[in-house]
């Protein structure tokens, strides 16, 4: 056998989608998110369908200058405070970027009222071509 760890599933505050306990938000809110990868060994990519982060936390601590991007990069025992507004109504879906089909379970519903049922729009698994949160893009904190 090999060193390697075998999962069977990843989770997102303790469950794993499609029964991870959806978020309602209203058009017009700021939506904080307060994330940790508590991974012992993977780098995550998270994104929330059809909006933007803005970064404002790093490892507890205010960054200088908030930061905007398409998806965040968390690396091992990394965490980060970042917050998106909704700009419209639909169901949207706070993913984990990667082909990994358990990777796909890291995931969960924002909706705004009305849309609880109704298909998340989602993204892709990649980051071609897309603003992607790093220490050099957050100006080397």
């Amino acid at each position: 056998m090999g060193d390697e760890v075998a999962y069977v599933a990843r989770c997102l505050s303790g469950a794993s989608y499609p029964n991870t306990k959806k978020l309602r938000v209203d058009v017009g809110d700021r939506v904080r998110l307060r994330m940790l990868n508590a991974s012992l060994t993977e780098t995550h990519y998270v994104r929330v369908a059809g909006h933007r982060l803005t970064v404002t936390h790093c490892d507890g601590n205010r960054m200088p200058q908030s930061v905007d991007v398409d998806a965040l990069r968390i690396g091992v025992a990394e965490r980060y405070d970042a917050y998106f507004e909704v700009t419209k109504p639909g169901a949207f879906l706070l993913q984990s970027l990667t082909g990994d089909v358990l990777a796909s379970q890291q995931a969960a519903v924002v909706y705004t009222e009305g849309m609880e049922n109704a298909p998340p729009l989602r993204v892709p698994p990649m980051l071609t071509g897309l603003r992607v949160f790093t220490y050099k893009v957050a100006g080397g904190v």
